[in-house]
């Protein structure tokens, strides 16, 4: 089994290499710490040597591994050399977004499961902020390369942050029990949803690194989602 995960992951790694080859013109695909040479990140952990995935994380796209140092240093550089990670960056990094999910996980006295989770992003690029914007037609691809890796996977629970990776997850699936922040304007935006894929339950949480809702709106949606993954893990 654990064989045939790693054969049907590497195979959207190799798809990528060749999305590379294949939109050589793509600034993105050429990030500070890899140029000149392409570089992108699927996965964010090491694949689990029984090929078995408790809770799967997925993100939206990379952004600094180094938090708030150097773009092109040795850890930027080897999670987007475009292979499958030797380490959990979410436990073994300090960048924001790591930082988050340790203190969500933390404050239940979840962190063996963040240890043992496998992550990934829906889309592959690292960008720098919301001024690049990856192409239309390349999230679309990234997001069907992505749900080849979940069905290979079958993980057991998938924590989506990001309405972006939630939607990426879920298709045209109804979502249900979802909650919505509201503004003084009218507008309302999503910080907690859920779905159901199969035998795969997904939660969906309001980005944690770059959502307008209020911190503490994302963090009840948080609290609400990590709850739910405990009971079912």
């Amino acid at each position: 089994m654990a064989d045939n995960v790693r054969e049907a992951v590497q195979r959207v790694y190799d798809a990528t290499w060749k999305l590379a080859e294949e939109n050589h013109r793509e600034p993105l695909f050429y990030p500070d710490a890899t140029r000149p040479k392409p570089g992108f990140a699927i996965l964010y952990t090491p694949l689990p040597p029984s090929g078995r995935v408790d809770l799967l994380i997925c993100g939206q796209n990379p952004s600094n591994f180094s938090g708030d140092g150097d773009w092109s240093d040795e850890t930027n550089r080897t999670m987007l050399s475009g292979t499958i990670p030797e380490v959990n960056s979410y436990v073994e990094h300090q960048h924001v977004f790591a930082r988050v999910l340790q203190g969500c996980f933390s404050a239940l006295d979840m962190m063996p499961t963040l240890a043992g989770a496998t992550g990934m992003n829906v889309w592959h690029l690292q960008t720098k902020g919301r001024h690049e914007t990856i192409p239309p037609h390349l999230t679309e691809a990234f997001e069907k390369n992505s749900m080849r890796i979940v069905m290979a996977l079958r993980p057991k629970v998938i924590l989506a942050v990001g309405m972006v990776a939630f939607d990426a997850i879920r298709g045209g699936v109804p979502e249900k029990n979802t909650l919505r922040h509201a503004y003084s304007t009218g507008r309302k935006e999503r910080y907690y949803s859920e779905t159901q894929r199969g035998a795969t339950r997904v939660f969906g949480v309001g980005h944690v690194t770059g959502s307008s809702v209020p911190d503490d709106v994302i963090s009840e949606g948080m609290l609400r989602a990590l709850t739910g993954i405990r009971e079912l893990l």
